[in-house]
């Protein structure tokens, strides 16, 4: 531990000296960053092959993720209450434009540590500290489950998730709709099984019972366990006065509680079995290939019915230029071989003969029944003909 603080204090930047505490702020290295969507990965300590525990921190505003995280790395890398010195993640990202710093709040940011000889717990671990819901600013915890859909679906190196942890203040006695509909619609990209692997921070505690608690739980939030973390002890000195032995306990007291939470927390952490996010993507994927075709048969759909629409139209139209045609009476110039054309009303219809240039029969009255009309006729001249040649077939055999 001694070599491993060595190492890390010659690594680390001095952030604050007080009261004999020294803060070193840890600078992770930036393996990915997307500056767009405000995701990135960073990278504590030397990479190995080691398996990684992936922990996403979910929260509203102001209930101390990021003081969560740097309990955390406290834990992990082993820091007693004793030790002079804390660790602390640097709360500004550094873009591609050097005059641009944003604060780590904004990002979705994923630490990965990896082990180091003389850390207290084995193993590589993710912690995912993600932007706080319930942002004053309209339409942010839309954007904000936009990102973390994104982060968790596609390839950021992160392939399992083995906890989702529901951060909360302690004394919060209520839940309001937001947060709910932001859990409900992000555990529904993970999937239906991620209340088994949901834990519950109740952060700013100052007893092993809270509020918080119960409240989630009416809210019908599932989760597995609840942890009590008084994180407020983080960067307490312990270096008081050495009369004042009552401030050294409590200070003391403090931070052992906090420790033992942190234990729980990460003996739970490595029996508990991951959300495979693969799968998620996979079925994620195939939802938008179902929802693509469903788009493609309705666009059909609609196309077959503008179709329908446009042949109905030009039937009419035809209809109509036909009545036209056909809608006029042929009359002589008296004195003159022209023919001028007088318009039928509109409804009816005139039968023109093409042979004497005539018309035969003008405003019909059933305009319908061109068909039957015709027909008809064709029907009695028939039999006229057929009739001729009855009687004449009589007259040859016995007279008229």
């Amino acid at each position: 531990m001694a070599a491993l603080k060595m190492k890390m204090s010659r690594q680390c930047p001095i952030v604050s000296e007080t009261e004999g505490l020294t803060v070193y702020e840890m600078r992770p290295s930036c393996v990915r960053q997307d500056q767009e969507k405000k995701i990135q990965v960073m990278s504590i300590g030397p990479m190995n092959k080691r398996p990684i525990k992936s922990v996403l921190l979910l929260g509203q505003t102001g209930a101390g993720k990021t003081r969560v995280i740097d309990a955390m790395i406290n834990h992990l890398f082993g820091v007693k209450f004793e030790d002079n010195y804390r660790f602390q993640l640097k709360d500004q990202v550094e873009t591609s434009y050097l005059t641009h710093v944003e604060s780590q709040t904004e990002y979705i940011t994923a630490y990965i540590v990896y082990y180091q000889a003389g850390m207290a717990v084995s193993g590589n671990y993710m912690l995912i500290d993600t932007p706080g819901f319930s942002d004053t600013r309209e339409g942010y915890d839309s954007v904000l489950l936009e990102r973390l859909t994104h982060f968790v679906t596609s390839d950021y190196g992160i392939d399992e998730l083995n906890c989702v942890a529901l951060v909360a203040q302690a004394t919060q006695n209520r839940i309001v709709k937001d947060q709910i509909k932001v859990l409900e619609e992000f555990t529904s990209v993970l999937g239906g099984n991620i209340s088994i692997i949901t834990q519950l921070l109740a952060t700013f505690a100052s007893k092993k019972s809270s509020a918080v608690v119960e409240v989630v739980k009416r809210a019908g939030v599932q989760f597995v366990n609840s942890y009590h973390l008084d994180n407020g002890s983080l960067f307490e000195s312990p270096n008081v006065d050495a009369s004042d032995t009552g401030l050294y306990e409590h200070l003391r007291y403090r931070w052992n509680w906090m420790q033992r939470e942190y234990t729980k927390f990460f003996e739970e952490l490595q029996k508990s079995l991951p959300v495979n996010l693969k799968q998620t993507r996979d079925l994620l994927l195939e939802k938008e290939l179902l929802k693509g075709t469903e788009r493609k048969v309705k666009s059909i759909v609609v196309n077959i019915a503008e179709l329908k629409k446009k042949k109905k139209n030009i039937t009419e139209n035809l209809r109509e230029i036909s009545d036209e045609k056909d809608s006029f009476i042929r009359t002589k110039t008296q004195g003159k071989a022209t023919i001028k054309k007088k318009s039928v009303m509109k409804g009816h219809h005139a039968h023109n003969c093409d042979d004497c240039m005539q018309t035969c029969l003008d405003y019909c009255e059933d305009p319908s029944n061109l068909g039957a009309i015709a027909s008809g006729i064709a029907a009695g001249a028939a039999m006229a003909v057929s009739g001729a040649q009855l009687g004449a077939e009589v007259g040859t055999v016995g007279g008229p």
